[in-house]
Formats: C-alpha cells, sequence, structure tokens
C-alpha cells in the first residue's frame, strides 16, 4: 500500500505521487457534489456495502461525457487513481449531504438500523441450523462463471431475504437504496456461519466437501466436452 505524499514533496522525497483526477472523473465528480439525489443508490453502496468497488453497482455505474461513455471502474483504472480514492470522496460527499438534508439523513440511519435489524434476526435463527435451510451449504459453493465473489454473496442474500425473512423485513431491505449492500451483508453471515459449522459438525463438513467435489468433477467433465468439440473438424 503506497503512502502518497504531493507532487513536489514526492519528488524531494522519492515517494510515489498521489495520481491526480482525470478531466472526466473531476467532470463526474462535480455531478454527484451538485445533484447527489441522482447518485443515491452510488452513494449507498459507498457508505453501507463493505466491499463497494466489488458490487454490482459500483461495475455497472457509467457516465456520459459528451459522446464518450465511461464505467466508473475503467475511467479510474485507466487514470491511476485507486478505486478506494473515489470511495473515500463519495463517502465525504454523502458526509456533507447528511448535514443539509434531513431526508438523505434519516436514509442513513434507516438504513444503519435495518441492518441491526436483520443481523439480530439472523443471529436468532443460527441458533437453530434448519431454519436457514440450504443457505448456509450454499455459501460454500463457489460463484457462477463471470460472477465476483462479492455479487454471489448478494445474489444468495437476496434469496434469503425472499424466502426466509419475515415479508415486511425483506421489502424493507429491497425498497432502501442501499438494498445489494444488505444483500451482501446477509449473504456473508450465512458464508461465515457455514465456515465455522464446518468445524463444528463434521456431518456438514462432510457435505460441503462431497458438493464441492461433485461441482469440480461437472466442471471437469464440461471442459472435456468442450476441448472434445474443438478438436472435431
Amino acid at each position: 500500500m503506497y503512502m502518497y505524499a504531493p507532487t513536489g514533496i514526492a519528488d524531494a522525497l522519492g515517494q510515489p505521487a498521489k495520481p491526480s483526477l482525470s478531466p472526466e472523473l473531476r467532470t463526474w465528480l462535480k455531478r454527484v457534489r451538485a445533484r447527489p439525489e441522482d447518485f443515491e443508490i452510488l452513494l449507498a453502496t459507498a457508505v453501507l456495502h463493505p466491499k463497494p468497488t466489488e458490487s454490482r453497482v459500483w461495475g455497472r455505474h457509467n457516465f456520459t461525457i459528451g459522446a464518450s461513455k465511461y464505467y466508473l471502474m475503467d475511467a479510474s483504472l485507466l487514470a491511476g487513481i485507486p478505486q478506494q480514492d473515489i470511495v473515500d470522496r463519495l463517502q465525504r460527499i454523502s458526509a456533507d449531504v447528511q448535514k443539509r438534508s434531513p431526508a438523505w439523513r434519516r436514509t442513513i440511519e434507516d438504513a444503519v438500523k435495518l441492518r441491526g435489524e436483520y443481523m439480530n434476526t439472523l443471529s436468532v435463527m443460527g441458533r437453530l441450523p434448519k431454519a436457514l435451510g440450504f443457505y448456509p451449504l450454499l455459501s460454500m459453493y463457489p460463484p457462477n462463471a463471470g460472477e465476483m465473489d462479492a455479487w454471489q454473496m448478494a445474489r444468495l442474500g437476496h434469496s434469503f431475504a425472499k424466502e426466509k425473512l419475515s415479508p415486511a423485513l425483506a421489502e424493507r431491505m429491497l425498497k432502501t437504496p442501499a438494498n445489494e449492500a444488505h444483500y451482501y451483508m446477509v449473504g456473508r453471515w450465512l458464508q461465515r456461519y457455514a465456515e465455522v459449522l464446518q468445524t463444528k459438525d463434521p456431518a456438514f463438513k462432510r457435505e460441503v466437501d462431497d458438493k464441492l467435489a461433485l461441482i469440480k468433477q461437472i466442471e471437469k467433465e464440461k471442459q472435456q466436452k468442450a476441448k472434445q468439440q474443438r478438436r472435431k473438424p
């Protein structure tokens, strides 16, 4: 991890200079500051998601300047700007908006309160493993092709919320602009639960090992078939 110094000082000390924002990112951030209500999902994700840069919200966010379209992830990488730097800027914008907008402040406060409610619910359900269904086992499966780990956790959490949580709680999670953050938290909780359960329940560990071995075998057979197809004239 680099510790950046201002350009002039960095040159004198031999430290790497902190990259400056590209014109495109500066223009985009001005838009976010001017009209934060148009970026609520992104701002809420930056504030509440444990890994915002790995979220679908982040990966899909794009903006247009003139005739050119930019994806936020690509724009930051091309500019040499660490994505966490963009997250920090968005968090500061959100904090500024909270100071002057009671509505946005309530949105963030309600999301934090909601997180506490479903985490408490999960803790209660975890006392009886059967209440969690097959979800702890599913959390041990590898992600789908082209799917990041964080996307898998959010997908799993979304499915769990719809099936296992109360309709009222699931509806509140869906309606918040930070819903992907909430779903990720649920999915990650299920995964941690499964990781601990494997150390305490030999039968569950055997089931996980058997399922993973089966998945690996199926994937191997798919690759072999694909290789054979490529060899055909």
